[in-house]
């Protein structure tokens, strides 16, 4: 029989394992949320490495090509021509090349009774 003993007792238990998983649960999941942190500060450390390296290497650029300019030569191309097309090598688009997932047709429905071919 239940005595008023026993129903503190398993409330004790009761209250005892449930603080019990929620230190196991909140140690887990700071240890999730810092990992995640230092992920992330990871990301952007590498992010600012990448911006500056680029930042260095289009003031390189751009100084070689005032160089260039200087001394009466014209800068190396890059990505366009002087006309804005795109540079040889580059493949051009024809307006026949398409994705194998598009149809070569539109497709249409056929015309007439739907039930015509059940008898």
């Amino acid at each position: 029989m239940n005595t008023i003993g026993s129903v503190y007792y398993g409330w004790a238990w009761l209250i005892v394992a449930g603080a019990g998983s929620y230190y196991f649960a909140k140690r887990s999941i700071n240890k999730d949320r810092d990992a995640r942190y230092a992920e992330q500060q990871k990301k952007k450390m590498e992010q600012n490495r990448l911006r500056t390296e680029n930042e260095l290497l289009a003031a390189a650029r751009r100084k070689r090509d005032q160089e260039a300019e200087a001394r009466g030569e014209r800068p190396p191309k890059r990505e366009a021509d002087e006309d804005g097309e795109i540079v040889k090598g580059a493949k051009e688009l024809n307006a026949v090349d398409k994705p194998r997932w598009e149809a070569t047709q539109p497709y249409r429905s056929p015309k007439g009774d739907r039930f015509s071919g059940f008898k």
